[in-house]
């Protein structure tokens, strides 16, 4: 058991960095590249030979932790954001759909009622051109009637 004041022991490679967090060494050296994960070199040693404070890598886990959930709170917001843009535009283009389809129902409606127009008014030209023709047939038969009344009144 440490005392307060005694200095934590190090963690003296990668196997022992990447035990402490439970993962492989090519991760722990990955996340030293990438994400600054807090291991140090002795500056008179080889480039191999590292160590890590546990409490560092702690605080850096925090601080870790503390930056995903802000970046996934800002990506959060912004998924909102384009949520609302996107409900907008739906509700707009819902909104030209329904005068589009209202405009063009009454359209089609008044194509509608014209050419009920036109058959009606076809019906009627048919019946008058009919009545016109039995009228025609009458006076030609009537003037063939007349014709042979004369005829026939003639000496």
């Amino acid at each position: 058991m440490e005392s307060p004041l005694s200095v934590p022991e190090p963690l003296g490679s990668w196997k022992e960095i990447a035990g402490y967090l439970g993962k492989g060494v090519r991760t722990v050296q990955r996340w030293e590249q990438d994400l600054g994960l807090p291991v140090r070199r002795p500056k008179s040693r080889s480039k191999g030979v590292v160590f890590a404070l546990a409490e560092d890598i702690d605080e850096w886990l925090r601080q870790q932790e503390t930056e995903n959930r802000n970046t996934l709170r800002h990506e959060l917001k912004q998924l909102r954001r384009v949520l609302e843009e996107a409900l907008a535009e739906n509700h707009m283009l819902r909104r030209e759909l329904e005068l589009t389809a209202r405009k063009y129902q009454k359209e089609e409606l008044r194509k509608t009622e014209s050419v009920q127009e036109l058959i009606k008014l076809s019906s009627e030209l048919v019946r008058k051109a009919a009545a016109a023709q039995r009228a025609y047939a009458e006076t030609i038969q009537t003037s063939k009637e007349l014709g042979m009344i004369r005829r026939n009144k003639q000496p």
